[in-house]
């Protein structure tokens, strides 16, 4: 039987990379942890919020220059750790359909486009600490505590 493939979301990353955020300890575990039990993958979006919250001000307690964030995200990508899944072409179609179900406003619309892509890519469970719109999305959310 193969391995369920889990979307790391964002703020997992984010709060596993932050040694000073007080969800650092439980995503590192879970990371480290679930390592075997999932075949973990990386939305292109993920990899883009990555960066732009850890070169920014308010997410971490020091932010990475442009050249340290690139190398991290390389990292993800070359260590074959995560698997990196892509918009389709379907994707649009997609957001659409799930926007029937959840009609996003404002910065939602980012959730329902990772959870569109997702979808188009058989991924169907996510481990983040915001469920609420993947929840209501019908997708598996997979908690790190």
């Amino acid at each position: 039987m193969s391995k369920q493939r889990v979307l790391i979301d964002t703020n997992i990353l984010v709060y596993a990379f932050n040694d000073k955020s007080s969800q650092h300890g439980e995503s590192i575990r879970f990371l480290e942890t679930n390592i075997g039990a999932y075949r973990y993958c990386l939305a292109y979006q993920n990899l883009v919020e990555f960066y732009s919250l850890v070169t920014g001000n308010k997410s971490v307690d020091n932010p990475l220059t442009s050249q340290q964030a690139a190398e991290e995200v390389r990292n993800y990508v070359a260590d074959g750790v995560y698997e990196i899944i892509l918009p389709k072409l379907s994707t649009i179609k997609t957001v659409g359909t799930l926007l029937e179900k959840y009609p996003a406003r404002g910065p939602e619309i980012h959730d329902v486009h990772l959870a569109a892509v997702m979808l188009d890519n058989g991924v169907d469970a996510i481990c983040t600490y915001d469920s609420k719109i993947f929840s209501k999305l019908g997708l598996k959310v997979i908690s790190p505590r």
